[in-house]
């Protein structure tokens, strides 16, 4: 059984007729400030995930 929500004109719809696929990651391209950005990070500011460390 598919979990129904009410909508505010007393319409139902199941979760899976709401349900959408946003998926940018295979379609968008980054811009050059963030690919900058991010290989700056990974190449200075590396770490391990489960370890803790204090916010600069």
């Amino acid at each position: 059984m598919v979990p129904r929500r009410s909508l505010p004109d007393g319409q139902e719809k199941s979760l899976q007729e709401r349900k959408v696929y946003v998926n940018c990651n295979v379609t968008t391209s980054l811009e050059p400030e963030v690919i900058q950005t991010m290989t700056e990070a990974m190449l200075e500011a590396w770490g391990s995930p489960s370890s803790p460390y204090l916010a600069v």
